[in-house]
């Protein structure tokens, strides 16, 4: 906010690597996106050139590093999900975290799903902030003391409302469907819960 120049981590471009790498150690069974405040930060989209979110450079650029890490994550054989990124709700007002900037974030969030078959989408930010008011509380307790991150006691609970959505089970069902049909891919489908299919 000060303009200051951050410079990212290093390995952060090593991210295909890197993600095989922990998909070895691990074994994952569900690969989850989650975003938040970025939309205030100017991010270097070429050399030289700054933008954030709703700048169509920024834009252009933020698609681009989804559809690759979708890709990628995809390609692990994993269940991919990316999660929308709710309203800052902070200390700082909305000419810091513009709830605008926001909407463009998820907008292409919403875009690179689309784009890749086995992706799907959980409207967390809809959950949370149903037409930009946001819950302060969840079962009693203030769910995002600084306004960006869950509280821990909360986390339960946002975590019951995510596999309510159906994460954890779209790729054992996909998987199920197309050995039945002979390989082939399952039909798209949507929830109720909160969660979008992912359709090209």
């Amino acid at each position: 906010m000060d303009g200051t120049t951050a410079d990212s981590r290093t390995d952060c471009t090593k991210y295909p690597t890197v993600w095989a790498e922990a998909a070895e150690r691990f074994h994952p069974n569900v690969v989850l996106f989650a975003f938040g405040r970025s939309v205030a930060v100017n991010v270097e989209v070429a050399p030289g050139t700054f933008a954030k979110a709703c700048d169509r450079r920024y834009d252009r650029y933020l698609r681009a590093q989804l559809d690759v890490g979708l890709h990628t994550a995809a390609a692990l054989g994993v269940e991919v999900v990316v999660m929308t990124a709710p309203y800052y709700r902070g200390v700082i007002g909305p000419e810091g975290y513009p709830d605008d900037g926001t909407d463009c974030l998820n907008d292409v969030l919403r875009q690179a799903v689309k784009a890749e078959p086995k992706a799907h989408l959980v409207d967390l930010a809809a959950w949370l902030c149903p037409k930009r008011k946001c819950r302060r509380q969840i079962g009693g307790i203030e769910a995002r003391p600084d306004g960006q991150h869950f509280d821990e006691a909360v986390a339960p609970a946002v975590l019951e409302w995510i596999l309510d959505t159906g994460v954890g089970s779209w790729h054992t069902t996909e998987g199920a469907t197309g050995a039945a049909a002979g390989g082939a891919a399952a039909a798209p489908s949507t929830s109720t819960a909160g969660s979008e299919r992912a359709t090209p």
